[in-house]
C-alpha cells in the first residue's frame, strides 16, 4: 500500500524548498498521497540542505513509512544508521511518560537542535503527526498552548518544522486552532503566508470570544494596511496622471469632458478650467466625428491606436493616436480615460519621408545611368530600366548578378565585365555603397554602373594602333639597312665599269636615293617620339 501511495504523490512542491530555518507550518490533508508527498519532500530538501531529520509519525508505523520512501527512491537504512535521520512514534516522542508535556517538549527542541549542530549539521527538520492528540492523553489538550509558544523558540534555532493534521479526523474546531497557531500553511497541495495565524500564544487556547476578539483585531490591522496601500496606489496614480508626456481625458457618460492632465491641456490648447464640460466633438474636423465616436461610451472598448485630428482654437491641427479605457467604478457607468500620443511631428517626418522616398525613387528609375539595389550576394531587390538594357535582361528582381557582388564596406570604382544573353561582353564603371541601418556589410547595397562600354572598345583600338606603330617602325628600321647596303654596292660598281657620262647619271640617282632613306631616318626619330609620348600617357609598352 505504501508503494502505491508514494507512486500517487506528488514530488515536485518546489514551495517546501523555499522555507528557511525557523518556519513552522501548519500541514492540513485529507487525502493520503498529499501526507507522503508532504513527508517525501520535507526529508528530501532536509538532506538537500545537510540537515539533521527527526521524523515521529503516527498514521502508520515507521517501518512502512521507511519502506515506502525507499521503493518511492528515497533509501533511508544508511542516513539512519549514520544518524542523520532519526524515525520514531509520534507517540514515543509527545507521550512519553504517558502525557503531554508543552515544557518538556520545547525543552527537547532545544536539546536535539543543539545536539544537530555539535554534530557538524547546520540545522533541524522536525516532522510530527497531530492525530495522537485525539487519543485523549493527559495533557493532549495543551497541543494548541504548546503550537503557539514554539514559534517563538523556532524564531531563534536552526529548526524547521511540519505539524501534521488529517482533516478526515480532526474536528473544525481544532483545526481553527491549529490554523492560529502556525505562521505557515499547508492546505492540500499550496504553501500560504497564513494571515490567520495569531502570534499571541493565549489566544490559541482561549475561550472563542477571545479568539474572535483576536480575529477581529488582525482584520482591522490588515484593513488599515489594505487602505494605506490603496492610498499609496492612488496617489502614484494620481502622480502619473499629472505628469504623464501622454495626453490623458476623462469623458463622462454624456461626452463631456470631466478631466485633463497637463499633456492634454497642451494638445487641445486651453487649460483644465476652459476644457472641463466641452466635448471631445468640438474639437475634431466633423468629417472625423464617427471615428472620434468609438472613443468615447459603449464603443470606448475596441478604440485601440485611433488616430484622430485635434484642432485647437486658433492653432494647427495636432494628430493625436488615442486609446480608450471604460471606468468602471460605481457611479460612472459610460465614463471613459482617453490617452493619447501627439504624433503630428512624427507625421510629418512619416510624410517627408515618403516624399523623400518618392523624388529617390523617380531619381532612381528614370536615370540613364544604370542602378540597382541588391543584397550581400549581389541578388537584385530592384533595378532601373537603363539597368536591363545595359544587361540585355528585361526582369532582373530575383536574378544574381556576379558583377554586383560586393565585399564588407562596399567597392568604390571597379571596372567589371559582364557577359549579356547575347554573348556581347560589356563593360561598366561599378560603384558599390552600403545603405543598410544595420550592421555594416549586411545590406542592402545600392549599385551605379556607368556603361564604359565603347570607352573599353576605343581603348582596344588605340591599343592596336600602337601595336602597329611599333611593327612599322621595327620595319622602317630594317628598311633603312635593305636600302643603303644595294645602293653602296651600285656605287661601287658604277665606279669600276660604267662610262664616265653614265656613271654621273647613276651617281646622281643614288645621291636621289640616299637623300630618301636620310628623310625615312628622320621619320624614324619623329615616329620614335610620338611613340614614346604614347606609351608614357596611356599605360602601353612593346
Amino acid at each position: 500500500m505504501a508503494r502505491d501511495l508514494m507512486r500517487a504523490s506528488m514530488f515536485s512542491r518546489r514551495d517546501i524548498y523555499d522555507l528557511s530555518p525557523g518556519s513552522h507550518v501548519c500541514c492540513i490533508y485529507d487525502v493520503d498521497e498529499e501526507w507522503w508527498s508532504v513527508v517525501e519532500s520535507a526529508i528530501r530538501c532536509g538532506l538537500e540542505r545537510g540537515e539533521r531529520i527527526v521524523c515521529f509519525i503516527d498514521r502508520i508505523p515507521p517501518e512502512a513509512m521507511i519502506g515506502g520512501l525507499s521503493e518511492g527512491g528515497l533509501p533511508l537504512d544508511d542516513l539512519i544508521g549514520s544518524g542523520q535521520v532519526m524515525v520514531g512514534t509520534a507517540e514515543s516522542l509527545y507521550l512519553s511518560g504517558g502525557q503531554f508535556d508543552p515544557i518538556r517538549m520545547s525543552d527537547y527542541i532545544c536539546r536535539t537542535v543543539s545536539g544537530a549542530i555539535e554534530d557538524g549539521f547546520p540545522a533541524l527538520r522536525m516532522i510530527g503527526d497531530a492525530s495522537w492528540a485525539l487519543r485523549h492523553f493527559p495533557g493532549s489538550d495543551r497541543l494548541f498552548e504548546y503550537e503557539a509558544a514554539i514559534n517563538t523558540l523556532l524564531g531563534t534555532l536552526p529548526c524547521t518544522a511540519f505539524c501534521l493534521y488529517d482533516r478526515r479526523i480532526f474536528p473544525a474546531s481544532a483545526l481553527l486552532d491549529a490554523l492560529m497557531a502556525h505562521p505557515k500553511a499547508m492546505i492540500g497541495e499550496e504553501l500560504y503566508d497564513n494571515h490567520y495565524f495569531c502570534d499571541d500564544h493565549a489566544s490559541a487556547s482561549d475561550t472563542q470570544d477571545q479568539t474572535r476578539l483576536s480575529r477581529w483585531i488582525s482584520h482591522l490591522v490588515e484593513k488599515k494596511r489594505y487602505e494605506a496601500e490603496i492610498v499609496h496606489q492612488r496617489d502614484e496614480a494620481e502622480a502619473y496622471f499629472t505628469t504623464s508626456a501622454v495626453a490623458m481625458v476623462v469623458i463622462d457618460g454624456d461626452g463631456l469632458i470631466r478631466r485633463v492632465n497637463p499633456s492634454a491641456s497642451t494638445v487641445f490648447g486651453l487649460n483644465e478650467h476652459l476644457l472641463m464640460g466641452r466635448t471631445l466633438l468640438s474639437f475634431v474636423p466633423p468629417e472625423w466625428h464617427g471615428d472620434a465616436r468609438k472613443c468615447i461610451g459603449s464603443d470606448a472598448e475596441a478604440a485601440k491606436n485611433v488616430v484622430i485630428p485635434v484642432t485647437p482654437p486658433g492653432g494647427e491641427v495636432r494628430y493625436v493616436r488615442w486609446n480608450a479605457s471604460p471606468l468602471p467604478h460605481d457611479g460612472m457607468e459610460g465614463w471613459t480615460l482617453l490617452s493619447g500620443e501627439d504624433i503630428t511631428e512624427r507625421r510629418r517626418i512619416e510624410e517627408n519621408l515618403r516624399k523623400n522616398e518618392r523624388i529617390f525613387s523617380a531619381i532612381f528609375h528614370n536615370s540613364s545611368v544604370p542602378k540597382a539595389l541588391v543584397d550581400a550576394s549581389g541578388t537584385v531587390i530592384d533595378a532601373n530600366g537603363a539597368t536591363s538594357r545595359f544587361l540585355g535582361v528585361d526582369e532582373l528582381i530575383g536574378r544574381q548578378i556576379p558583377g554586383f557582388i560586393t565585399a564588407p564596406g562596399g567597392v568604390g570604382e571597379e571596372e567589371r565585365s559582364f557577359l549579356r544573353p547575347d554573348a556581347e561582353t560589356v563593360w561598366g564603371l561599378v560603384s558599390i555603397s552600403d545603405i543598410g541601418p544595420g550592421v555594416d556589410g549586411e545590406g542592402p547595397f545600392i549599385v551605379v554602373c556607368q556603361d564604359i562600354t565603347e570607352r573599353k572598345r576605343f581603348e582596344e583600338e588605340r591599343f592596336r594602333a600602337l601595336e602597329q606603330i611599333e611593327r612599322n617602325m621595327t620595319q622602317l628600321a630594317s628598311l633603312n639597312d635593305r636600302i643603303r647596303n644595294p645602293l653602296a654596292v651600285i656605287v661601287a660598281v658604277s665606279d669600276m665599269d660604267v662610262e664616265e657620262s653614265e656613271k654621273s647619271r647613276i651617281l646622281e640617282q643614288a645621291e636621289i636615293i640616299n637623300g630618301i632613306v636620310d628623310e625615312i631616318d628622320r621619320g624614324w626619330c619623329v615616329s620614335e617620339s610620338v611613340r614614346d609620348f604614347l606609351r608614357k600617357h596611356n599605360e602601353f609598352s612593346a
